[in-house]
C-alpha cells in the first residue's frame, strides 16, 4: 500500500468514526452551504450577518447599483440590442459596501515571476453561483469571519465567528481522545472535569481536523481586540493539542485571522474535506471558552473577568483609559489618532542587526523549525525588514534565497515549501506589522525568542541599579561629577515651562473661554501643548488654597511665570516686576490648619512697596 492510500484509508476510518456510535455525539454530516449557514447565521436578529439585516454599506452599495440598471434599461431603449452599454459601474466613493464571508482560491496559474494566482471569491449563502465555483477546487481556504469590502486583509476583517483550531498528525487513536476529552468524566474524589469545550463542527481536512467552536455573538475585531482573542485562541490549542490528540510534538499556532480549506473542496492528497455538524452542542460565550483555559496546564492564561467582559461589550481598552483621559496623558497621539483620524503605526528605526540575526537563525541548520512554522518565519522576516528599513528588493532576495533551506524540511510530499508560499509571507512587508510583539513572533515560529536580551535575563530594576553604579563610576573616573547635578536637560514644569506660563496668561486674559483651539491659534503654540499645560490655573488654584488671582494691569507671561514658581517652588521670593499689577483673594488657614470662613483680600502692590520683596 502506498503513503497516499494510507492517508486515504486513515481519511476514511475517521469519518466513518465520527458518523458512528463511537463518537458519543450525534454528528450529521453538512455540505459547503449548511457549514456556511451554521458558522455564520444566528437565531437572534442582532447576530444575523449584516449581509442579512442590510447594512447602510449595503444599502448605497444596492442602491448605486439600481441606479445604474434603470439608466442600462432606459438607454436601450433607444439603442440597437446589439450596441453595448459601456457605462460602468464606479464604486470609488464606496469602497466598502458589504460585510462578508471571503474565500480565496489558489490556483495552478502562475504568472510571469512564477508565484500562484489567488481568485477571491466573495460567499454568499443565496447563491448558488458561487457555491459551485467553489465545490470541488483543489485549494479553498476560509474564516469564520466577516470582512467589508472585497479583499480578505486583517484591516478589513469587522466580526469574528468562531474560534478554529488546527489539529495536525490526527489518526483513528488521537481522534479517539479528541471526543474523549470533550466528554465529562468524573474523579476519585468526585469531581466532574472536562477537559476541552466539545466542538460545533468538525472538519475533517485529511491528514488533521479543525474544531469550530460557534459564539453566540459575534465578536468585533477592532485591533486593540485581537491581542486578546489571539491569547484565547492560543490556550484553546493549548487545550486542545496534547500528546494524545496529536502525532506531532510540536504545537502549531495560528491567530485568529488564518484561512481553513473549506468543506467540499479537496485535501492534500485529492479526498472531499468533509464536515460534521454536531447536533448536541451549544453556541459558546466567550467566558464559556474562557473557563476551560483557566486549567490548562501551559498556562498561556487564561483572559481576566473584565477582559471578557470588555470583550463582549464590543471594545477592549488595554490600558482601562477614557479618551478624555487620553486627551490629558498623550497629548500629542490623541492629536495625531483622534483628531485627525492618522491610525498608521509608529514606528522606531532600528539597526539592521536585527534583520540580520534573524536571518542568520533562518539560515541555520541547527535551527529546529518545523515544518508547519516555515511560513511564519518568513512573515517574521518581513516585519524585521520592516523595523530595520531593509529595501523591499534585498529582502525579496534574501527571502527567495531561503526556498531551498525551508524545503527541505518538508515531512509530508504535498506540503512542498515553494516561491508561492515565499511571495504571500512577503505581504507582512507592511508597516502595520512593525509592531509585531516579540511574543507573538515567538509562538507564531515555533522559536524561542532571546529573555531580554539587552538586561542579560536580569530584572528592569536590577538592571537599571547596576546601569547607575556604572554611570556614577565612569563619570567619577572621568572627573565630571554626579550624573545629577542639574547641569542637563531638566524637566519641564509650570515652574520653568515658558508654554505653560503663555498658556496661562492667555487663559487670565480671557476667563470664560475654553477654547483650547482659539488659545493655539492666539498664541502660536500647537494644540497639543496647549492641551499640555491648560490646568495650569486649576493647578495653582489648588496648590495656593484656592486663591484667585486677579489683574488689573497688564499680564505677561514673565509675570504668570513668577506667580506659579512662588507656588510650585515653595523657597522662591516673587520680585517686584513679577507681582506688577496682580492681586489674590485667598482663604488663609491657621487654628488646627482649619480654614476660616471669611475671604480676606490682600493687595500685594502694597506689601511690594513696602517690603520690596513679598
Amino acid at each position: 500500500m502506498t503513503q497516499t492510500e494510507d492517508y486515504i484509508k486513515a481519511f476514511n476510518e475517521k469519518n466513518e468514526f465520527l458518523l458512528g456510535p463511537e463518537s458519543s455525539f450525534d454528528f450529521q454530516e453538512i455540505y459547503l452551504a449548511d457549514f456556511l449557514k451554521y458558522v455564520f447565521a444566528r437565531d437572534t436578529h442582532d447576530t444575523d450577518p449584516f449581509e442579512e439585516t442590510l447594512s447602510p454599506e449595503y444599502l448605497a452599495w444596492r442602491k448605486k447599483k439600481d441606479e445604474w440598471v434603470a439608466r442600462m434599461h432606459d438607454w436601450r431603449k433607444t439603442h440597437d440590442k446589439s450596441e453595448p452599454f459601456e457605462e460602468k459601474i464606479n464604486y470609488d466613493d464606496l469602497p466598502f459596501f458589504r460585510y462578508n464571508p471571503i474565500a480565496i482560491e489558489f490556483t495552478d496559474r502562475r504568472r510571469k515571476d512564477g508565484s500562484r494566482i489567488q481568485v477571491h471569491t466573495i460567499i454568499t449563502k443565496d447563491d448558488q453561483n458561487c457555491l459551485d465555483r467553489i465545490e470541488g477546487k483543489n485549494f479553498v481556504v476560509s474564516s469564520p469571519i466577516t470582512y467589508v469590502g472585497r479583499n480578505r486583509t486583517g484591516k478589513n476583517a469587522r466580526y469574528l465567528y468562531a474560534f478554529t483550531v488546527d489539529l495536525d498528525g490526527v489518526g483513528m487513536k488521537q481522534i479517539q481522545d479528541v471526543i474523549w476529552q470533550m466528554l465529562p468524566h468524573e474523579l476519585k474524589n468526585g469531581q466532574v472535569m472536562q477537559h476541552s469545550p466539545v466542538a460545533n463542527i468538525i472538519v475533517n481536512s485529511g491528514h488533521g481536523l479543525h474544531l469550530y467552536y460557534l459564539l453566540k455573538k459575534p465578536v468585533p475585531l477592532f485591533a486593540t481586540n485581537m491581542e486578546l482573542l489571539n491569547k484565547l485562541k492560543r490556550s484553546l490549542t493549548n487545550i486542545a493539542w496534547n500528546t494524545y490528540t496529536s502525532s506531532l510534538k510540536e504545537r502549531q499556532y495560528q491567530g485568529v485571522l488564518q484561512g481553513f480549506r473549506l468543506p467540499g473542496t479537496k485535501t492534500k492528497f485529492g479526498e472531499t474535506i468533509r464536515a460534521f455538524y454536531n447536533e448536541d452542542s451549544e453556541l459558546y460565550t466567550l467566558a464559556q471558552l474562557n473557563e476551560f483555559t483557566k486549567h490548562e496546564t501551559t498556562k498561556i492564561g487564561a483572559l481576566t473577568d473584565n477582559e471578557v467582559l470588555e470583550l463582549e461589550k464590543g471594545r477592549y481598552n488595554p490600558n482601562g483609559v477614557t479618551l478624555k483621559e487620553a486627551e490629558r496623558r498623550w497629548p500629542e497621539w490623541y492629536e495625531r489618532v483622534v483628531v485627525n483620524g492618522n491610525t498608521t503605526p509608529r514606528k522606531w528605526h532600528i539597526k539592521r542587526d536585527l534583520y540580520d540575526w534573524w536571518l542568520r537563525r533562518l539560515r541555520d541548520d541547527s535551527e529546529k523549525i518545523m515544518q508547519g512554522h516555515r511560513y511564519f518565519c518568513m512573515m517574521a522576516l518581513a516585519a524585521y525588514a520592516v523595523k530595520c528599513d531593509i529595501t523591499e528588493e534585498e529582502l525579496k532576495s534574501d527571502a527567495f534565497s531561503l526556498v531551498d533551506r525551508m524545503d527541505r524540511l518538508t515531512k509530508d510530499e504535498d506540503n512542498h515549501f515553494s516561491k508561492e508560499d515565499v511571495q504571500d509571507a512577503l505581504q507582512a512587508y507592511k508597516i502595520g506589522y512593525c509592531t509585531f510583539p516579540k511574543n507573538s513572533i515567538e509562538y507564531l515560529t515555533g522559536l524561542s525568542m532571546p529573555e531580554g536580551n539587552r538586561r542579560n535575563g536580569r530584572k528592569q530594576t536590577e538592571h537599571l541599579e547596576e546601569a547607575r553604579l556604572l554611570r556614577d563610576f565612569r563619570r567619577t573616573r572621568a572627573k565630571k561629577g554626579a550624573w545629577d547635578e542639574h547641569n542637563g536637560r531638566k524637566k519641564e514644569t509650570y515652574a520653568n515651562s515658558k508654554k505653560a506660563w503663555i498658556v496661562a496668561a492667555w487663559r487670565y486674559e480671557h476667563p470664560t473661554s475654553s477654547n483650547k483651539s482659539v488659545c493655539a491659534k492666539d498664541t502660536g503654540l500647537t494644540r497639543p501643548t496647549v492641551r499640555k499645560w491648560w490646568r495650569g490655573v486649576e493647578e495653582l488654584y489648588q496648590i495656593s488654597g484656592g486663591a484667585h488671582v486677579h489683574w488689573h494691569s497688564g499680564v505677561t507671561p514673565e509675570k504668570v511665570g513668577g506667580l506659579f514658581k512662588q507656588f510650585f517652588l515653595p523657597d522662591y521670593d516673587m520680585t517686584m516686576a513679577e507681582a506688577d499689577g496682580m492681586e489674590m483673594t485667598f482663604k488663609i488657614g491657621i487654628e488646627d490648619n482649619g480654614w476660616y470662613d471669611q475671604e480676606v483680600e490682600e493687595s500685594w502692590e502694597e506689601d511690594i512697596l513696602r517690603n520690596g520683596r513679598i
